[in-house]
């Protein structure tokens, strides 16, 4: 179960008030606030990861600190590739409703993000960023950051061809170690498991792309768990909240393609999502959870109001553990170069490739590997989640703006292979 000692008052109101379980009273918070870490690993799959039950030991910090967090079993990306997913991350907005769909797409001033909503509360905020392609002058994702620092990749090449968790690493725990009279935010995104994937000497698994994916990830993991040690050698654990989750998978041939951006299988939509924070007992969560749930949590988490621009669940917390709907639908999509879409609810996944006018339907608990659709087979629940998908995209989306055309910009995407993917190839 898991314990709501750390929960604000008024979510425990919230809670008491729905009939669900009474939590205890909580402690008052740390003088400053609770800070808030928020990790993001670019390109991170789930099932590979030892706390998701991968059998290789490539993640072991990651494992350590999973067992004494909360592990969300189904979590989802709200999109199949980088950009759409991390603006949802950040706005609590499906891309149906932020209109980021293609790279040259804008987020606008008027969307609100996490950062805006924690600065106006009082927080600092700060991102320390490993991905080239999330640079604030192609995407305007910096709004609400008092610190936007790229240096983990600037200057040392391109951002594929090297590894920046080490340095990524060194930034967040100089920050942790700074003494400040606020609580923080701080987004992290690691960028090292994105292909072109490196073998590093310490962790080097075999010779194939998937071989060398995984030890990216070990990379990665062995320079989060330097900075899990400086939170405990600090205590900064004692006031501290950190979340981990990805913007999106990968594909390893599991249904015919590799990389990610066009299909909505687990491995590309599936992706870990894991909470720590003071007073939380550990523990596991089966029922599905959507990226856009995150923000709203980590407000939820530490007091603050959740803006009514949000569209997110901000996920409740009782004595008997995180208290979910497992009908709750969970969307996810993707417009780049196809339109797909794909709902799951219940253990159930409904994929929808509107070009081709097809459907694929999927018992995610006796088929997780989704090799055999149900679709022609459960009539009745491919109905009920057909009505449901449908209804859900009804609205037209909306439309973000485009950057004027770019050079630089359309130079580095070539560079990191987004560009010229190709649907049979999978795509970036």
């Amino acid at each position: 179960s898991v314990r709501s000692g750390w929960i604000a008052p008024a979510l425990a109101l919230a809670i008491a008030c729905s009939g669900e379980p009474k939590p205890k009273i909580p402690p008052p918070p740390p003088p400053n606030g609770y800070n808030i870490i928020f990790i993001v690993i670019d390109t991170l799959r789930a099932d590979h990861l030892e706390s998701y039950g991968y059998a290789l030991n490539n993640s072991s910090r990651l494992y350590t600190f999973s067992k004494h967090s909360v592990t969300f079993d189904r979590a989802y990306a709200q999109s199949a590739w980088t950009k759409p997913s991390v603006a949802s991350l950040l706005t609590s907005l499906e891309p149906r409703e932020h209109g980021i769909t293609d790279w040259d797409h804008q987020m606008t001033d008027e969307m609100l993000t996490i950062a805006e909503v924690l600065k106006g509360a009082g927080y600092e905020t700060e991102a320390y960023i490993g991905h080239h392609a999330l640079e604030p002058k192609y995407n305007n994702f910096h709004q609400g950051f008092d610190l936007f620092d790229i240096s983990a990749f600037e200057g040392h090449g391109s951002p594929h061809k090297i590894a920046s968790a080490d340095r990524l690493s060194d930034l967040a725990i100089k920050a942790v170690k700074k003494k400040r009279d606020k609580p923080y935010f701080m987004w992290l995104h690691y960028f090292d498991p994105h292909d072109d994937y490196l073998s590093h000497k310490r962790f080097d698994y075999g010779p194939n792309n998937q071989h060398r994916y995984d030890s990216e990830i070990a990379f990665t993991d062995n320079h989060l768990g330097r900075l899990f040690g400086v939170l405990h050698e600090t205590k900064a654990y004692q006031n501290t909240i950190v979340v981990i989750t990805a913007d999106h998978g990968e594909e390893f041939m599991d249904h015919g393609h590799e990389r990610h951006t066009h299909q909505m299988y687990d491995e590309v939509i599936r992706v870990p999502l894991i909470i720590r924070a003071p007073g939380l007992n550990p523990g596991r969560v089966d029922a599905a959870v959507a990226g856009i749930d995150v923000p709203p949590t980590m407000l939820r988490m530490v007091g603050v109001d959740v803006p009514e621009e949000f569209k997110g669940r901000a996920l409740p917390v009782g004595d008997d553990g995180f208290i979910l709907d497992p009908k709750h639908p969970v969307f996810s999509e993707t417009q780049r170069e196809v339109d797909r879409h794909a709902v799951v609810v219940d253990g159930w996944k409904l994929i929808e490739d509107k070009d081709k006018k097809s459907y694929e339907l999927y018992d995610l608990r006796m088929d997780p590997k989704e090799r055999f659709s149900q679709y022609k087979i459960e009539t009745a629940k491919a109905a009920e989640l057909r009505y449901i998908l449908t209804e859900h995209y009804r609205e037209p989306s909306v439309e973000a703006p485009t950057m004027a055309p770019n050079q630089e910009f359309n130079d580095l995407l070539k560079e990191l292979g987004y560009i010229e993917g190709d649907e049979e190839a999978g795509g970036k």
